[in-house]
């Protein structure tokens, strides 16, 4: 299990320049064929963390926790939310079964931020 934790490690940044890149070409759709086949990559690679035991930790509106959550910034609390609730994530957490992988990056409502 070691070793698979050290492999995914290494190939979850590489998941999050394509992530930028799709958000980056919804901007620009003159792009449309390089658009295609990084959505294709995307959903492959969604298929091979799935089949690996990973999945994605739910964040953004949810109560900030910090076994799944770290917190990078404290924001002003928005309407319609909590104080302690995750406003924004910043870059995805991942859980390997029950265990944290990495947790969310995120930016937290706080009262007196």
């Amino acid at each position: 299990e070691e070793r698979a934790t050290k492999i995914l490690l290494e190939v979850l940044p590489v998941y999050d320049c394509i992530g930028r890149a799709l958000a980056q070409m919804e901007k620009d759709s003159s792009v449309d064929g390089v658009k295609e086949g990084l959505t294709m990559i995307g959903q492959m690679f969604d298929s091979f963390l799935r089949n690996q035991g990973v999945t994605t930790i739910e964040a953004e509106g949810k109560p900030f926790d910090p076994n799944l959550h770290d917190a990078l910034v404290r924001v002003p609390i928005p309407e319609g939310a909590d104080d302690e609730d995750v406003v924004e994530v910043f870059e995805a957490g991942f859980l390997i079964g029950e265990k944290v992988l990495r947790p969310s990056k995120v930016s937290v409502a706080k009262e007196d931020a």
